[in-house]
């Protein structure tokens, strides 16, 4: 009874954390006086800029995922415990004392809550609030649409009244805070998704960043192909000799999975120096931009860069723990992607290809992170079939025992 209560505590203190607040005060602006006076990332979106709004949600999100986590590695033996963490926390973040019980509205930190007790329900119930999203413009309904479905799919998942009775405390709390959206919905003024993306400069983007792609693929894709073909070929003829002689003692459906992901690799990397190197003339001046988060959000091709550097980063996270297995934990796979993409400034600023900047750094992290959650998933979708060849080395005949 005490851990729970321990839990809970902890919990709301630490949901109680705002970075939102912070922030602002760091900008000598105040976001619960101006906007729509909530600590969280919407408002600060809409005050401060995406950057900082994006920057505001990720540390809700992990404010909530990593106690969440702890609670379910280091208490086990406590079932209940993960669950009253996730909706202590979102009521921490919500109602803290210290700020006369205002704060968020909490949807990020209610996602960071379902990452960390069912990665599939977050992906899952993740995609169907994009459906709910985009199908009606609004993103109060893509909210809704996951508090609703989350605890539904508990139900089915868990069939434990108890997981779902506290979540749906949580779930309760942050429909109650988005009462007001309801009504401007229903009174048809609520601002819609397309009208607030509508800007001619994110349209821009969108054109620089679709025909940026098209063109790397047509310089890089072809010759990648190639490449990858002729390595991938030498690695299988390598490994396929190896296991003959019984140095390699894997399946051949191990070989062939490897194989397949160096393939892959080898394409991924080619396009990735095509991309940072071999498309880039040399730069007469060079800078070291270590601020974070200064890239103009004005610009649609700086823009595009950024987004670029995230999609650029993803097939790296689905890859690399395909081909190294330490990465399939999500903190070494993020070092990975960080010195990845640490080594790429350092090479772009050495031969004047490009500016090392703090941005790129922090937006290829997150592709990496984005790309290690599609591998979890993928890998959990993909049952191992027991190999007949693998299960006969492991059977060892006994000494004075006959065979059936």
């Amino acid at each position: 009874m005490y851990i729970y209560i321990a839990g809970a505590l902890i919990a709301y203190l630490v949901g109680g954390f705002s970075p939102a607040l912070i922030i602002s005060k760091c900008k000598n602006k105040d976001i619960r006086s101006h906007g729509t006076g909530n600590l969280g990332a919407s408002n600060t979106t809409i005050l401060l800029g995406a950057k900082w709004g994006i920057l505001v949600a990720l540390i809700d999100i992990l404010k909530a995922y990593i106690p969440v986590t702890v609670a379910k590695a280091c208490f086990a033996q406590y079932d209940l415990l993960p669950y009253i963490v996730s909706t202590c926390v979102i009521l921490g973040h919500i109602f803290p004392f210290y700020l006369k019980f205002k704060g968020g509205k909490g949807f990020a930190t209610y996602m960071g809550a379902m990452l960390g007790l069912n990665l599939n329900a977050f992906l899952i119930v993740g995609f169907l609030f994009l459906v709910f999203t985009f199908e009606t413009d609004y993103i109060v309904c893509g909210t809704l649409s996951v508090v609703t479905l989350f605890p539904v799919y508990l139900w089915f998942s868990r069939g434990n009244i108890y997981y779902v009775l506290i979540i749906l405390v949580a779930s309760a709390v942050i429909v109650f805070k988005h009462r007001v959206n309801i009504v401007k919905i229903l009174k048809k003024e609520e601002i819609g998704l397309k009208a607030a993306f509508s800007g001619k400069h994110k349209l821009e983007m969108l054109n620089i960043i679709l025909s940026d792609i098209n063109n790397f693929m047509d310089i890089y894709f072809i010759k990648s192909i190639c490449l990858g073909l002729i390595c991938s070929l030498l690695l299988l003829c390598i490994l396929s000799y190896l296991r003959v002689k019984g140095i390699y003692r894997h399946s051949e459906r191990r070989v062939v999975i490897k194989t397949t992901a160096f393939f892959l690799w080898i394409v991924y990397g080619y396009m990735v120096l095509g991309i940072t190197f071999l498309c880039r003339q040399p730069i007469y001046k060079r800078k070291v931009m270590l601020i974070p988060f200064t890239t103009p959000t004005g610009n649609p091709r700086l823009m595009a860069f950024q987004v670029e550097n995230v999609l650029m980063f993803i097939p790296y996270g689905v890859l690399i723990p395909v081909l190294i297995s330490y990465c399939k934990k999500w903190y070494l796979c993020l070092v990975a992607g960080v010195i990845s993409s640490l080594f790429i400034e350092i090479i772009q600023y050495v031969t004047y290809r490009g500016q090392a900047q703090i941005d790129d750094l922090l937006m290829n992290s997150a592709g990496t992170m984005i790309g290690w959650l599609i591998f979890i998933y993928a890998s959990q979708c993909y049952k191992r079939q027991p190999d007949s060849g693998e299960a006969e080395t492991d059977i060892k005949e006994e000494p004075g025992k006959e065979q059936i």
